[in-house]
């Protein structure tokens, strides 16, 4: 029963996060797996491997650069989460161009939080909170840049 639950959980989430060809796409629907505040190293060690570095690990992919940062124990990036648990996981298109209709496509940016880029023209970064993601686009190359996942609204508690 409790097998059904996670499965239907991660197909739940499989819909809200991962944009139209992202569904066929190996690397992101890896990516998608790992829940901030709940994964584990060990977790995302099943999915890309062992890493190298301790709390901050970089898989570079043909396509993509992927960044864990685990949590030490300690105040990591502003969570008190368990050691080796994941607090931030972020993708980033490397060497493919990601079509920003892509991601408007299948995320409405109009209804998230917004902050421009301080250094790069055209750069934007759109938060859901509530779901724990950023999207980082470039409306001025109309190009969808990367996806940060962090600890959704419900573990504000977890804040330090």
């Amino acid at each position: 029963m409790i097998l059904i639950r996670l499965i239907i959980a991660m197909t739940a989430i499989s819909v809200i996060v991962m944009p139209l060809r992202a569904q066929t796409d190996p690397v992101m629907s890896k990516f998608i797996m790992i829940s901030p505040v709940v994964s584990t190293r060990a977790d995302v060690e099943r999915l890309f491997g062992v890493g190298e570095a301790k709390d901050l690990v970089v898989y570079r992919l043909e396509n993509y650069r992927v960044w864990i940062q685990y949590s030490n124990g300690t105040c990591t990036e502003d969570w008190l989460t368990p050691k080796g648990t994941v607090v931030t996981a972020t993708i980033y298109f490397y060497n493919v161009v990601k079509p920003l209709k892509e991601l408007t496509d299948s995320v409405n940016l109009s209804r998230l939080k917004v902050r421009k880029s301080l250094d790069v023209e055209g750069e934007k970064y759109y938060f859901d909170d509530k779901a724990g993601r950023r999207y980082d686009v470039n409306e001025a190359q109309m190009e969808w840049i990367s996806i940060e996942l962090y600890p959704p609204k419900k573990y504000s508690k977890l804040r330090c």
